[in-house]
């Protein structure tokens, strides 16, 4: 199961059909995340999420596993099966 931790101000980067993916947090609560995707360079997406929310990134669906605000803060995401 591919699991991903974004933190904040460090982008989770990924190629995807060709295109260079930058999946980033924007802002970050408690209970919620807030990631952009950029797509060579131009934003694709913001999504607001909390825990148990999913996005789709790449074409897989991901799920917002845990948030957490506190220090630099990171969102855990995995990809469904």
């Amino acid at each position: 199961m591919e699991e991903w931790r974004l933190r904040r101000g460090i982008p989770y980067r990924l190629e995807h059909d060709g295109a260079s993916l930058l999946v980033g947090i924007n802002d970050l609560t408690a209970g919620q995340v807030v990631v952009t995707v950029n797509v060579d360079g131009v934003p694709s997406g913001t999504y607001e999420l909390g825990v148990g929310d999913t996005v789709d990134i790449a074409d897989r669906s991901y799920t917002v596993t845990a948030i957490e605000a506190a220090g630099r803060g990171y969102a855990d995401l995995e990809a469904g099966s």
